[in-house]
């Protein structure tokens, strides 16, 4: 049977008008039902033989239309789906059928075009709309709907808010309605497509465009080389909703998409200003990077400004990705940027002030808490007190804030503010000229400080720049289009590195004084004042690109579906840094300057042009219910680039902060060049009979400089077929019940190929070292044998199977998709050391190995849509899972495959391997009694109780054993939630991981006095406090050796899975306030926030997403945001 349901198209052959027409929404029904005259163009038509007795109104409808052009619309709620008819006909016209039928009089149709609409003649007044309320008094108003791209839309929905006045737009999209009251707001709606209100005041000509709705399974989807919908999707895609994001203040699109989809994992790269996220798909390494069809980089797409994302697509099984080829082995992130759309020129400003702190940052312990617990262990190790009691005093009463260590400094406070401000800005404009030029410019600027009071570190700011316009010459099927982006990062790292400058604020020693009594710097060696100084120097780097984008589409007017395309793109980009490296001034209590002669100055420049060109054959036909598509790609890229830098080393004073100021003798230098280049072909089937039964075969031919002229040619073909099972017409009832709208599995199978190897490995080379010789006390330049060639250097092989499906529940309000996928990877290179001896002091050459690496996991996706009165609401859930290990790893030595607790063969992954503990001593007979390591001679109660796992009796390495999940994440998930009501909105984003384990390093660990830091530290064992989180403190910083706290032992290692409410954003919409403002169509103001609160194990010692387990990175930062949105 046709599709009869409000809102469905009854023939997907049919032109667009058509198709526009029979999406009718309920109450365009009514009214048509009650008010237009019938058109009956083909209204005679005869209908040859229907026999029917005791069948359905749905049976009756399908025989009508089984021997037709004609399809049915109805209101469910309007008709009796259980009551039974009985019909008769020969011969008869469509008229002679409905009036049979109908003749009892319960239901009224209407004929509109080759469309019959039917309701119930008892329907509810107050949705019914007739010509008499065409006919009040008031203004005659008219005009034009269109859609984005600019057709009309027939048959949509012109209402008088509040009223059943009303109208319907013509095949030509235009209308015209009389009785509008002069203070009227009109609604123009169509099914499948946003609802747009409009003031009448001081206006009588509308020219309205309507954008479509997310559709849902008919969404579009964009994929490599083409687009498809989740319905006729056979791959393993994802498409993402960007609209969420846009306002929220995440200074990188990678960040913003953590837990929004499945099978992405983000890991945070730190929270320091301009800092980029790590991202995989599925557990991979760094997945392919494709915006506007144009393979970029990474750092393209985390500096892309989000206003100007159209839609984002991750693409993750071989189907999918192996139109890409070799580069996309790791999966592909593919972004569209906007367009213009039809309709008036629209101006939109899209901006937010933000404010951050840290959101998790443990306290540092204070100078008094310290100097008693550096007692109480200089007790429990026999020695007298450390700090008098007179300093004590000093300090409690902070007497002497300049005494060398009876200070009571906040470190913090003096270096950090608390907070951080920053500011966005976005400035867009779009539309369709008359002479149908579509463009989309924009400019954007982000600028973020850090929490430094020295405000000159971290700093980062960016500008953003993209126009894209293209034109169609309708006459001749062709359009053309160039587009421009580019970025300019400027960031200002501090100077010493985030490393050492966190390590220096937590760890320097509360109780020691940061001035001298005249406010110049004391002289201690560990002063986060003195290198975060302005006088210690600047880190200024500026990175650029432009990148332009010629493309090319030609519809065949003499070959309808044949599509000819073309796309040249060309990217350079520009990297400058320059550092300067120093201290500022310090000095002993006398007034002595403290010296310091290590500054240096280091000049650094990296340059690089991209060029690429596609060429793109398609064509497309259906014949009745079959479907075809093929399509052939040539793609060409290369890349070239130069890189060089100076340094000097010595110099008088900052001021000279140039090269030639340097002393002549510390001068050092470096510069390479580097190219690439690639070629690749490929070729893709697509076939679909009846939209159920669905296949894709693609394949690509890769040709790549990296190896040897024999070894070029690399051949990855993929295939993959899905059913939509919920087409079948034995799924019927359930899809007229509403209870299984969609169900279609699917399965996709390819080899993907992966570069591996030296550069120009398989070339005999030499080696130049500017160095090599020494002739007459000074340095000459020499030559000495490259590593040896292998002749083994080709492409690795990855197998990747995907099984899934795609399904839709309760009118569609339920939606799930479900993956399951497998990486197989063979080919791997390895120096054969286990079956030669290393000739000529020099690695034997690569071969390749049967090495294979497997890795297998799950996704899973649910999503919730519902309306319940002027509430809309959505929850949506997605889950990724995944382990990996190595079948066969063929460089392992013999020793540990055999030995269970050390082999990596056949081991899934883990965090790292360690001592497990039993705790802590806690008696002279448990040490006395049991097994210790050969240098803890000294160990008490309060030590760490090491087990003998191998119960050889004495504790060593062989006693080491596998302990928890990576760091990075193996389990991670995503609960997102989204509400409007009238003009309030409100959606967040709950994300976090399963179990990944990170350890207390360095300080951390307060293992003695000179590493307590933290006021978390305080819980170290006492005879008063056995059951504590820390050992015993000492004086001694290498008791035991050092050994009984340095080695890695289970007592150091967290679980740091967490859930983190990633955003929150609450906002309102001025719609109905703006209608009445002439020169503003829309406004939005929200408040935003990002990592709001986190639980977790481990926060009370650091940030779960921290990058550094020693605590010494720039803090991840909760960020509070008031963002406004302004449409002109």
């Amino acid at each position: 049977m046709k599709k009869n349901r409000v809102g469905s198209c009854p023939n997907r052959h049919r032109l667009q008008k058509i198709c526009r027409i029979m999406k009718l929404s309920a109450l365009m029904l009514l009214f048509f039902g009650l008010t237009l005259t019938a058109e009956t163009t083909d209204a005679q038509q005869r209908l040859r033989n229907i026999s029917l007795e005791n069948a359905t109104i749905l049976d009756v409808f399908r025989a009508i239309e089984a021997q037709s052009d004609f399809g049915f619309f109805f209101k469910d709620n309007q008709m009796d789906l259980e009551k039974h008819y009985s019909l008769n006909l020969e011969d008869a016209s469509l008229e002679e059928a409905l009036a049979k039928v109908f003749a009892d009089g319960e239901y009224n149709y209407q004929i509109i075009g080759d469309n019959v609409v039917v309701m119930r003649n008892d329907a509810d007044s107050t949705s019914s709309i007739t010509l008499s309320h065409l006919q009040q008094d008031g203004r005659t108003v008219s005009g034009t709907i269109r859609d984005a791209n600019g057709e009309p839309i027939p048959g949509a929905s012109i209402v008088v808010k509040g009223t059943t006045t009303g109208t319907i737009s013509d095949m030509d999209g235009n209308f015209t309605l009389s009785g509008v009251p002069e203070d009227a707001t009109l609604q123009f709606s169509f099914v499948g497509m946003n609802t747009v209100e409009a003031s009448v005041t001081n206006q009588n000509t509308f020219d309205i465009v309507l954008q479509e709705e997310s559709l849902g399974l008919d969404e579009v989807i964009v994929v490599g080389y083409g687009t498809t919908s989740t319905r006729m999707t056979v791959g393993s895609v994802t498409s993402l909703q960007t609209d969420k994001i846009d306002e929220l203040p995440f200074t990188n699109t990678g960040d913003a998409l953590q837990g929004r989809t499945a099978g992405v994992v983000i890991q945070s790269g730190g929270g320091a200003p301009g800092s980029k996220p790590r991202i995989s798909i599925r557990g991979g390494e760094k997945p392919l990077y494709v915006i506007d069809g144009v393979i970029r980089d990474e750092s393209d797409f985390n500096s892309l400004n989000s206003s100007d994302i159209d839609k984002i697509s991750i693409l993750k099984d071989a189907s999918a990705t192996a139109v890409y080829g070799s580069r996309a082995g790791d999966g592909i992130v593919l972004v569209q940027t906007k367009r213009g759309q039809a309709g008036d020129i629209k101006i939109q400003y899209s901006g937010g002030v933000d404010f951050s702190q840290p959101a998790v940052f443990p306290d540092k312990i204070n100078a008094l808490d310290y100097v008693n617990a550096a007692n109480q262990a200089a007790a429990y190790d026999g020695r007298d007190p450390i700090y008098s009691q007179d300093e004590i005093n000093k300090i409690a009463n902070n007497s002497d804030p300049y005494g060398s260590i009876t200070a009571n400094t906040d470190w913090r406070d003096l270096a950090l503010n608390d907070f951080a401000s920053g500011h966005r800005h976005n400035l867009s404009m779009s539309g369709v000229s008359d002479n149908g030029i579509n463009y989309y410019a924009a400019v954007g600027y982000l600028k973020q400080n850090s929490i430094f009071k020295q405000s000159h570190n971290n700093e980062y700011d960016r500008a953003n720049l993209r126009s894209n316009i293209s034109t169609r010459f309708d006459d001749i099927g062709l359009e053309v289009g160039i587009n421009i982006d580019g970025a300019l990062e400027n960031r200002n790292p501090t100077v010493w590195g985030d490393y050492t400058v966190w390590s220096q604020i937590q760890n320097v020693k509360p109780n020691y004084a940061a001035f001298n009594p005249d406010g110049t710097y004391s002289s201690i060696s560990i002063h986060p004042l003195v290198i975060l100084d302005e006088r210690a120097g600047y880190n200024d780097e500026k990175d650029k690109y432009v990148n332009t984008q010629l493309n090319a589409n030609w519809d065949v007017p003499s070959l309808p579906g044949l599509k000819v395309g073309a796309l040249a793109n060309v990217r350079y980009s520009d990297y400058n840094q320059k550092i300067f490296q120093s201290k500022a001034p310090q000095y002993q209590p006398n007034g002595d300057a403290v010296p310091y002669t290590s500054n240096y100055l280091r000049m650094t420049n990296d340059h690089s042009t991209q060029t690429s060109f596609d060429a793109n054959l398609m064509y497309k036909k259906s014949i009745d219910r079959h479907s075809f598509e093929l399509q052939g790609v040539y793609s060409f890229f290369r890349s070239n680039g130069e890189n060089f830098w100076a340094q000097r080393e010595k110099y008088l004073s900052s001021s000279f902060d140039q090269l030639f100021a340097g002393d002549a003798s510390t001068q050092t230098n470096y510069g390479a060049g580097r190219e690439s280049a690639r070629i690749g072909y490929v070729g893709r089937v697509k076939y679909d009979f009846d939209r159920k039964y669905m296949f894709e075969g693609n394949f690509r031919v890769d040709k790549s400089d990296n190896f040897a002229p024999g070894e070029r040619t690399g051949f990855f073909p993929s295939g993959a077929v899905a059913w939509t099972i919920s087409e079948e017409s034995f799924m019927q009832d359930l899809k007229d019940n509403g209870i299984i709208d969609f169900l279609k599995v699917r399965t996709s199978y390819g080899i993907v190929g992966l570069e591996a190897g030296a550069r120009f490995g398989y070339l005999p080379v030499y080696e130049m070292d500017p160095q090599a010789l020494v002739v007459d006390g000074n340095f000459q330049t020499g030559f000495s044998e490259g590593p040896l060639v292998s002749n083994d250097l080709s492409w690795y092989e990855r197998e990747v199977l995907d099984i899934g499906f795609d399904a839709a529940f309760l009118r569609n309000k339920l939606t799930a998709t479900f993956d399951y996928y497998y990486y197989r990877t063979q080919g791997y290179l390895i120096s054969p050391q286990n079956q030669y001896t290393t000739p000529l002091g020099k690695d034997l050459p690569l071969v390749k190995s049967e090495s294979a690496h497997r890795r297998a996991g799950y996704e899973l996706s649910l999503r919730w849509e519902d309306t319940v009165g002027e509430l809309k609401y959505e929850v949506g859930a997605n889950f990724t899972s995944y382990d990996e290990l190595w079948e066969k790893k063929e460089d392992e030595t013999m020793s540990d495959l055999m030995d269970p607790n050390k082999r990596i063969t056949h081991t899934k992954n883990y965090y790292g391997r360690a001592y497990k503990t039993n705790g802590l001593y806690q008696s002279i007979d448990q040490i006395l009694t049991n097994p210790r390591r050969e240098t803890a001679n000294e160990l008490k109660p309060g030590d760490l109780f090491f087990q003998d796992a191998n119960g050889d009796g004495k504790i060593d390495g062989e006693d080491f054993r596998r302990i928890g999940k990576p760091t990075f994440p193996s389990f991670s998930y995503g609960i997102d939630f989204s509400l409007e009501y009238k003009n309030i909105f409100m959606n967040g984003l709950f994300q976090g991981t399963g179990k990944r384990y990170m350890q207390l390093n360095e300080f951390m660990r307060g293992s003695n006095t000179e590493y307590m830091t933290y006021d978390f530290q305080k819980d170290y064992w006492r005879t008063d406090n056995t059951n504590a989180a820390f050992p015993r403190l000492s004086t001694y910083q290498n008791l035991n050796a050092g050994q009984n706290y340095t080695v890695a032992a289970d007592f150091w290692y967290h679980n740091a899975s967490y859930l983190r409410l990633k955003s929150l954003q609450v906002g309102y919409d001025f719609k109905d306030v703006v209608k009445n403002l002439n020169g503003i169509s829309a406004m939005r103001l929200s408040l935003s926030g990002t990592n709001l609160f986190t639980i977790s194990d481990v926060t009370k010692y650091f940030d779960p997403e921290i990058i550094s387990d020693a605590g010494y990175a720039y803090p991840i930062q909760r960020t509070y945001s008031v963002s406004l949105n302004v449409t002109f």
